[in-house]
C-alpha cells in the first residue's frame, strides 16, 4: 500500500506491519519518502489514519535508505511530534558538537526514504 500525502509518500513495509503486541497494541511500520523541495516547518502531517490506527502513542525510528544506492553524506535526525502528529526533521548546520536544528522549510530531502514504526491501536 502507498499513499501520496502532501509532501510525502507512505508506503507499507509488509514484512514489519500488522503486528499485535498482546492484543493492545498494533505495531504498523512504512517507509516515508519525502519528495523534491516539499518539506514544512513543523514536518509532515501523519494521523492515526494515515497509517490504520485509531492512536498512535509512539514510534520508533528504523533505518534512513539512500535512494537509487546513493551513498548518505547528511545525516537528518526524524523526530515524531506527538501533540501534532507530525513527523519533523532536524540536522546539524554547524556540524558537532553544535545543536540541532529542524530542517529549512522547501529544503529537498527526496534523497531519503526513513524507515517508521507507528505504535498504537
Amino acid at each position: 500500500m502507498a499513499a501520496s500525502q502532501t509532501g510525502y509518500t507512505l508506503t507499507k513495509n509488509q514484512q514489519l506491519s500488522d503486528i499485535s503486541i498482546g492484543g493492545l497494541l498494533r505495531l504498523e511500520t512504512f517507509n516515508v519518502a519525502p519528495t523534491a523541495s516539499s518539506y514544512y516547518t513543523s514536518g509532515y502531517l501523519i494521523t492515526p489514519a494515515n497509517v490504520g490506527l485509531s492512536h498512535i502513542y509512539f514510534v520508533i525510528f528504523g533505518t534512513q535508505v539512500p535512494v537509487n544506492g546513493t551513498p548518505i553524506t547528511t545525516i537528518v535526525m526524524p523526530f515524531w511530534d506527538a501533540t501534532n502528529t507530525a513527523l519533523q526533521f532536524f540536522q546539524s548546520t554547524t556540524g558537532a558538537p553544535e545543536a540541532l536544528v529542524e530542517v529549512a522549510s522547501a529544503t529537498d530531502l527526496s534523497g531519503f526514504v526513513f524507515q517508521v514504526t507507528f505504535v498504537g491501536n
